[in-house]
């Protein structure tokens, strides 16, 4: 059997790092190969049956990866193609795996979930994150929902259906830090502490 290398392409130092390791915890076999050239100059792609490109997109337009795709899929057809994205704007994922992506991974998801993806990708499966759903506000109990601000009602819907920290803070005009903190206090409060 030929050896199996993950292309992990980034420009950024610490993802090829941290992706390198975790490929590399997760199977022992498989051969790293860090590539720090930006995406749209690679001139040549292995097989899927060669190995897999693990790549860091900062996409977040359906049309910006379509064009990427293309380029890639033009280079080699059969190439295994792993999406790493900032952030989940589902479209993006649909778009790219029905361009024949392998998976899309989420860089803001919880590390299990990343490992998860990773270890399954590594076995040959196809993966993607769960697509974000609306929580309507009939779905929080009343109990739950009478101690809740408005604000903070719409904050445990966005997150408990699957939205992002930082598209979640956009979208309440607040940081990122700043939702967190209030998060804490919101699950302070369904489990019934003061915080």
């Amino acid at each position: 059997m030929t050896d199996y290398t993950v292309h992990i392409v980034s420009q950024r130092l610490l993802f090829r790092k941290t992706f390198t390791k975790l490929v590399s915890l997760l199977d022992a076999d498989v051969i790293c190969c860090e590539v720090s050239a930006p995406i749209d100059t690679l001139t040549e792609l292995p097989t899927s049956v060669e190995g897999a490109v693990l790549l860091d997109c900062g996409i977040s337009s359906p049309d910006q990866l379509i064009e990427l795709m293309l380029q890639l899929l033009s280079l080699q057809a059969e190439a295994a193609l792993i999406l790493v994205l900032d952030e989940q704007v589902d479209v993006v994922v649909d778009t790219g795996m029905d361009l024949g992506a392998m998976g899309v991974i989420i860089k803001a998801s919880p590390p299990q979930i990343i490992i998860d993806s990773l270890h399954r990708l590594l076995a040959g499966e196809r993966c993607r994150p769960a697509p974000v759903v609306n929580v309507a506000r009939e779905d929080i109990p009343e109990e739950i929902r009478a101690q809740l601000s408005a604000r903070q009602q719409k904050m445990l819907r966005a997150i408990v259906g699957g939205q992002s920290i930082s598209a979640t803070a956009r979208e309440l005009s607040i940081t990122p830090a700043k939702l967190v903190g209030e998060m804490r206090q919101v699950i302070a409060t369904i489990r019934g502490r003061a915080f």
